[in-house]
């Protein structure tokens, strides 16, 4: 798994940064939210209208500058709306890597990113594929080191041969000084 890896390689950076830090602002940022997938339910096997499931994120954050970052994370599926043929719940992760560019004014930050994900539906009648995201979202100071995050992206088909999917996000922000 490409993804894990680059997450295990990114937490452990993170952890180091933090352990050797001094008290001047970090770059690191720790992102902990909710997003709501919503998924192509034929392409992952599912007779649903609509395949949606809500997962708790989490993401590492590094600020190169005020305008540009990359962005690590993971949705892990906590909640599915359809249901399996035998009852249980649908089981969803997307796995991220985000680049993103944006305009900080010292309070609000609307920025716009584009990166990779994987997105794992399990039980899966597809095969997946890594995805293309891109989208846009806003971060709102809201104590000193605290943010507010909301964010939306398109991402192109989990599985071949599906359609587009999107996934929002709102959750919170820490940076580290």
């Amino acid at each position: 798994m490409l993804f894990r890896s680059i997450w295990m390689y990114c937490f452990s950076l993170f952890l180091v940064s933090f352990a050797t830090a001094s008290h001047a602002e970090s770059p690191w940022s720790l992102n902990l939210g909710f997003t709501s997938l919503y998924l192509d339910s034929e392409s992952h096997g599912f007779q649903e209208e609509g395949l949606d499931a809500m997962a708790l994120n989490y993401a590492v954050v590094y600020r190169f500058n005020n305008s540009a970052s990359v962005k690590v994370g993971m949705a892990k599926g906590v909640k599915s709306f359809p249901q399996t043929e035998d009852g249980r719940d649908l089981s969803a992760t997307m796995n991220y890597v985000d680049l993103q560019f944006g305009y900080d004014n010292g309070e609000i930050r609307p920025y716009f990113f584009f990166g990779l994900a994987q997105v794992d539906v399990s039980p899966e009648a597809g095969s997946t594929q890594t995805s293309k995201r891109l989208g846009f979202g806003v971060e709102h100071e809201v104590f000193d080191n605290w943010s507010v995050n909301v964010d939306y992206s398109l991402i192109t088909a989990s599985v071949k041969e599906g359609e587009s999917e999107s996934a929002t996000t709102i959750g919170f922000a820490y940076r580290f000084q």
